[in-house]
């Protein structure tokens, strides 16, 4: 196995995810960000500032899989398995689809003037 390296816009992730193309392995943890880790991610994506990598595995390792993000695709033909990655991934699914406890949100004036704000609302 050689390791490949590829470039994917945070679309192409978006995209995949409401696809069904990524899955978890069974052995992965739960979501444990919470809404202030989040909201400084998503500060950190918008300020283009590096907020690491996705590493992923190919889905016919052996592993059992299950859902990353709330939604309804099927992922019984994932090919690819998020091995680190889920909470950045999860935390941009839930920003942009409104999905889950909490609602993100940023202030564009306080972008442009001095590190803008970002922040987060119980729903």
């Amino acid at each position: 196995m050689n390791p490949d390296y590829k470039s994917r816009s945070i679309r192409e992730w978006m995209d995949g995810l409401s696809r069904g193309e990524y899955a978890l392995p069974d052995f992965q943890r739960s979501r444990v960000w919470d809404a202030g880790r989040t909201a400084r991610f998503l500060k950190s994506v918008l300020s283009v500032q590096p907020t690491g990598t996705v590493l992923l595995i190919e889905s016919g390792s052996g592993f059992g899989r299950r859902r990353i993000v709330d939604n309804d695709a099927d992922i019984s033909k994932a090919e690819e398995l998020i091995l680190d990655g889920q909470q950045r991934l999860t935390s941009l699914w839930q920003s942009f689809t409104g999905v889950g406890g909490w609602r993100y949100y940023m202030g564009l004036p306080g972008f442009v003037w001095n590190g803008w704000a970002c922040g987060s609302r119980r729903m």
